[in-house]
């Protein structure tokens, strides 16, 4: 079991797989809106980037007063968590995850969604090393009948002072209240700033090669945690216009330039000439080649995450 801000996350398996329950208490009326306006927007507005829900039941017994989401078990945890964790992912991949991010937020963002509480800790890295946004218990959907509730002043604030993360509300939330495009993309610069050293490149990043671009690369996270972060909500790129920064463009040229090591000869190779499986190993085009039946179902191509 673990926690969110609000909710008890519990992992269960059901047959061969994994699964999170998200448990909701639902002590008051307001409750169970706020867990059936989690379940409808993510239902509603479901993308490649987003959360999936499975199932959503009530408790029995002395659980009766509780309701659950049943979602897909997202193998590498949270943005917060990957990074340092086992996998010790690429710089590339966590540019690749924080990509996945805004593109998420790119679809939300064009149907009238604001999710309220970007940070780190609500992006979870499934176990192709895609991001997927969660912890829709504070968004609003500014298109739902519904939404007239929580776009007032005093919900808004509120709905921040009980749910938004400490350290990623935008400043003008102090005065205004109003949760907006702009302070999620506040929220996203410092959740790019929280995970800026992994997002650049090492030492072992520069012995594989592609210097000049890996010199490219390094400082870049600076430059858009400012943009993101920027005092003027006006001048904070909208999540489309941020998915074009450097940051992320230079993805495309360093992903076909840097080397990595075949899991079965151990030659060293151009990441472009092989394929990556679905658990992050790396296969080169000669041992591709020799698969039997040229059977490589279950691998990818390596580069930087798109949009669906």
């Amino acid at each position: 079991m673990s926690s969110d801000a609000n909710h008890k996350v519990w992992r269960v398996r059901i047959g061969d797989t994994n699964y999170a329950i998200k448990e909701y208490a639902i002590g008051q009326p307001a409750h169970l809106q706020t867990c059936l306006q989690e379940v409808a927007i993510i239902y509603r507005y479901r993308h490649p980037n987003i959360v999936q829900v499975k199932a959503i039941f009530q408790g029995s017994g002395s659980e009766q007063g509780n309701f659950y989401l049943q979602m897909p078990w997202y193998d590498n945890g949270t943005l917060d968590q990957w990074p340092g964790g086992d996998s010790r992912p690429e710089w590339t991949q966590v540019r690749s995850v924080l990509l996945d991010l805004l593109i998420g937020l790119v679809h939300l963002h064009a149907h009238g969604v604001i999710h309220g509480d970007v940070n780190p800790a609500n992006i979870l890295v499934d176990a192709r090393e895609r991001g997927l946004l969660a912890d829709f218990d504070i968004s609003i959907d500014t298109k739902s009948r519904t939404s007239a509730a929580h776009v007032t002043r005093k919900s808004t604030i509120g709905a921040i002072a009980l749910g938004m993360t400490a350290g990623f509300a935008a400043p003008e939330l102090q005065t205004s209240g109003q949760a907006t495009r702009h302070t999620n993309m506040f929220a996203d610069g410092k959740t790019v700033s929280q995970v800026g050293a992994q997002c650049e490149p090492g030492d072992a990043a520069a012995a594989q090669g592609a210097e000049g671009i890996l010199d490219h690369a390094r400082g870049q996270a600076i430059a858009l945690v400012g943009a993101l972060t920027a005092p003027s909500p006006s001048h904070r790129p909208s999540a489309e216009a941020a998915t074009q920064h450097p940051f992320f463009t230079i993805l495309g040229a360093a992903c076909q330039r840097i080397s990595k090591t075949c899991s079965i000869c151990f030659c060293l190779a151009d990441s472009a000439a092989g394929v990556e499986c679905s658990e992050g190993h790396f296969h080169c085009d000669s041992c591709v080649a020799g698969t039997p039946r040229g059977d490589v179902s279950g691998f990818r191509q390596p580069g930087p995450a798109q949009g669906a």
